[in-house]
């Protein structure tokens, strides 16, 4: 990878920006209440009020004056303050966000009358718990954000230190970090794709009520991921109706013409129509018990680009779905369940030198269930169990209807004209199912107070893909000149991964809170058995071998932490983060293992009687490609100093100076091969330069050669950063959010061999 300098620099309107504790899909407000003296005051009663929970949540503070709301939806709350002798304290406009712990500290007064005391929109804006930068868009910023409807990612890109890998690229970068590094989720249920580290489903961006971005630092709970966390939080019902409907349209009466009849064939960019409408209704099933939320998409884009047959046109036809359920099941166990699923087809279009029956079409479907049970055993502990799965049903087949999936390919060299079939069908389908379970305890009185979370997480997933490559045939004069031949065959790739952790934010005092956390992970990928097919894609009768451990990852990963106020009203601090981050296992790396998989040949260009290719020559198969025993898993150490100031109500800056070092990223290596140094003179070509490098010349039989899914040696990275950010929460009918981030990147992975345009990934490469 070459050496790479950035400098990106983002303002953003309506956004808001902040660091805050990582969890999934909720927040945490704690806070101590004393007197104007500075004494403690135990037994006050905090009371909140907000839409966002069932009833009116109480608490009791502690001998120590302490208080804690743990699992709280993002949302704006109302919390009060009442003892007898006190005067009665309502701070109102209280911003709860998706991972975020707020300290909320208060000093009750003396007063013998009975009063209220109300104190609108003071709300933290910096982080007085962790070094962890931390993102979060709420729904006023999702609703008004001048991005594209149809990309929640660009929601991602927006916040500090993202990068999108290419202008056509849903993928994106954390902090140099690779696109496949990074973890997807919706309402805590991970829709990364295994087999490729990339994100999958799309969602209806009205159903969004906050982005969570978690960049850098974060907590033990946090595991098979060396980038950032994308954590989609879907919105909820409430007591109270509510909902919206929004209508999106285009035709080709709106849509200019910018060709000429000579640059077009006749035949210039056409807007058939664009269609794009959401309905969203939210509600009490039974007020202060259960609640719903749903709501449906539908999108339509059709067009065709200049010089292509209007009757043929690019189309993206999609309906999509998402629906939720909060069950307040009793007064300490409550459910939580969402669902979201697309219906989906795209494709058509080509080019002016493609015939439409060589032009495919997607479709399928990725429902995505998630369901997570929360029991309050005590005010000071409690649990989470949740179940979450992904499972896509994926298909590529001819536009054109009626045509054969089957069906040779036709390529003129002269003209570049294409004929006959697809290049290429399939069905594929991924999967992931998962269960965790996380059981959180607050103590106090030993040196302090530690919020423990204990957790043990498990999942099963990959993927599995019957693809056929349809016959190639390269014509010259109108007679076959050579072709490609394939049969259809089935393979995939899964994981069975359980992690354990523990996680302790220790606070050491009024101004020190310390962030301890432990992980181990262990991943195990396997191959089961795969159907041989025929060349019309029917099982022969035999099987690939099964694979039970193709290779085992197991390790353990540290994270710890600080953050100093440097003064007692925590308007600034200090922050320290160094924490160790384990990729994730990624099947598509070792899916082509599988002896299922049919060589490629070259062959004369023609047939048999029986249909068969004729002069077949072996041009490439897998039975060279093997496993390293000893493959280890590619890991990133990330070191984080940073510091915050609130500079006023609702307005606050930080920065943070980012080191990562990145290790043992994976490869396939010629392990057999023999070579020899060579070299090469730069002569050749309008640009020489004449000068001399220095290459390596194979010696030994390339068909001898063996490659090593394994780690090479220099497969490396070194990422410097530095990023300063600012929020100005939304207050007077605007908000702000700010951020420059400098850095440079550098060393080599899989994609190095890419060009300048490759998203920058850390999968094995050839």
């Amino acid at each position: 990878m070459p050496l790479v300098r950035v400098c990106t620099f983002s303002v953003l309107l309506l956004a808001s920006t902040s660091t805050a504790d990582a969890q999934r899909t909720t927040g945490v407000i704690i806070g101590t209440v004393v007197d104007t003296s500075s004494a403690v005051l135990p037994g006050v009663t905090v009371t909140l009020d907000s839409p966002a929970v069932f009833g009116r949540p109480s608490t009791v503070t502690t001998p120590s004056g302490g208080y804690r709301f743990p699992d709280l939806a993002p949302g704006l709350y109302t919390v009060t303050f009442a003892m007898p002798g006190f005067s009665t304290l309502e701070r109102k406009g209280i911003v709860v966000s998706v991972g975020g712990t707020l300290e909320l500290n208060v000093t009750l007064t003396v007063s013998q009358v009975q009063e209220t005391i109300s104190v609108v929109g003071d709300s933290p804006t910096i982080n007085t718990s962790t070094a962890e930068v931390h993102t979060t868009f709420g729904r006023d910023w999702v609703a008004n954000a001048p991005v594209q409807r149809n990309s929640l990612y660009d929601f991602i890109n927006a916040a500090p230190g993202i990068s999108q890998a290419n202008s056509a690229s849903d993928r994106s970068t954390a902090f140099g970090s690779a696109t496949n590094e990074n973890v997807y989720q919706l309402d805590g249920n991970e829709l990364t794709a295994p087999n490729t580290g990339a994100p999958w489903t799309q969602l209806n961006v009205d159903t969004i009520q906050e982005v969570e971005v978690l960049s850098l630092g974060a907590p033990a709970e946090f595991g098979n991921m060396a980038g950032a966390v994308f954590n989609l939080v879907g919105r909820q019902g409430s007591n109270v109706f509510h909902g919206d409907v929004n209508y999106f349209f285009q035709g080709q009466k709106l849509t200019s013409r910018n060709t000429s009849a000579s640059d077009d064939s006749g035949l210039p960019y056409r807007r058939d129509k664009y269609n794009d409408i959401t309905l969203q209704l939210g509600g009490p099933v039974a007020r202060d018990k259960a609640w719903f939320f749903g709501s449906y998409q539908y999108r339509l884009d059709r067009n065709s680009l200049p010089g292509t047959d209007p009757a043929f046109p690019t189309r993206v036809d999609v309906h999509r779905v998402y629906g939720k359920v909060n069950w307040q099941l009793s007064s300490k166990h409550k459910l939580v369940s969402s669902v979201a699923n697309e219906w989906y087809q795209s494709g058509g279009g080509g080019s002016s030198l493609q015939a439409p029956t060589t032009v495919a079409d997607e479709h399928g479907t990725d429902p995505a269930p998630n369901v997570t049970w929360t029991s309050v055993f005590s005010n000071k502990t409690f649990l989470e169990a949740r179940y979450t799965g992904f499972y896509v049903s994926d298909h590529l087949d001819p536009l054109v209807p009626g045509e054969p999936r089957i069906k040779p390919q036709f390529f003129d060299l002269t003209s570049g004209r294409v004929t006959g079939g697809i290049g290429l069908w399939y069905d594929l389908n991924i999967r992931r199912t998962g269960g965790s379970v996380k059981v959180t305890h607050y103590a106090e009185r030993f040196l302090g107070t530690h919020e423990l979370r204990f957790g043990a997480q498990i999942a099963d997933g990959g993927s599995q893909i019957t693809a056929g490559y349809n016959d190639v045939t390269y014509l010259l004069g109108g007679e076959p000149y050579y072709g490609l031949t394939r049969d259809p065959y089935l393979t995939g790739g899964f994981n069975r991964t359980a992690g354990l952790y523990a996680d302790d934010t220790w606070r050491a005092g009024s101004r020190l809170t310390l962030t301890l956390g432990l992980r181990g992970d262990r991943n195990r990928a396997y191959l089961p058995e795969f159907d041989l097919l025929d060349r019309n894609a029917q099982p022969t009768g035999q099987r690939s071998p099964k694979i039970d451990d193709l290779f085992t990852w197991t390790s353990l990963s540290p994270r710890a932490g600080f953050n100093l106020k440097l003064a007692k009203s925590g308007r600034t601090v200090l922050s320290g983060h160094f924490g160790r981050y384990y990729r994730g296992l990624i099947t598509l790396e070792f899916a082509g293992i599988s002896s299922s998989v049919s060589p490629l040949y070259l062959f004369s260009g023609r047939y048999d009687t029986a249909g068969n290719p004729l002069g077949r020559t072996l041009l490439s198969d897998n039975r060279n490609l093997r496993v390293d025993s000893d493959y280890q898993n590619p890991y990133t150490d990330q070191w984080i100093i940073g510091a915050a100031h609130e500079v006023m109500a609702n307005l606050g800056v930080s920065a943070q100076l980012i080191y990562k070092r990145g290790e043992r990223a994976s490869g396939y290596q010629d392990a057999t091969g023999r070579y020899v140094p060579a070299t090469y003179v730069d002569n050749q070509g309008s640009d020489a330069t004449n000068e001399s490098i220095e290459v390596y010349r194979l010696v030994s039989a390339p068909a001898e050669r063996v490659f090593m899914l394994t780690n090479p040696d220099g497969m490396e990275t070194r990422y410097r950063g530095v990023n300063i950010q600012g929020m100005k929460r939304l207050a007077n009918r605007w908000q702000l959010g700010a951020s420059v981030t400098l850095s440079k990147s550098e060393g080599r992975l899989g994609s190095s061999r890419g060009g300048p345009a490759a998203s920058q990934a850390s999968l094995a490469g050839t």
